[in-house]
């Protein structure tokens, strides 16, 4: 049962990623013109088309992220994604 709850764990952001990675963000600090181009590209790179979700933890997309963003890790480009939404939306993206 371990390898079952391991499949449905789905990563936490405090914002949906397409706001949390959005475009000024992916074209300054990465290779890629927006979230959903990095997911594919990792996925065509490791030949996981065919996979829903990503393990944001493995080695291989921390490679990923230091090798095609401007970060060292995932965890450095997380948290440098929510220390900007955080600027940009103090309140929530509902509340300007």
């Amino acid at each position: 049962m371990k390898g079952f709850s391991s499949f449905f764990m789905i990563p936490y952001f405090i914002a949906p990623p397409s706001i949390l990675f959005h475009e000024e963000f992916m074209k300054k600090d990465t290779d890629f013109l927006s979230w959903k181009a990095m997911r594919i590209a990792y996925k065509h790179e490791d030949h996981l088309l065919l996979t829903i979700f990503i393990d944001f933890d493995s080695d291989k997309w921390n490679q990923f992220v230091k090798e095609r963003t401007y970060f060292s890790d995932w965890s450095e480009m997380l948290k440098k994604a929510e220390e900007g939404y955080l600027e940009r939306y103090p309140y929530g993206p509902f509340n300007y």
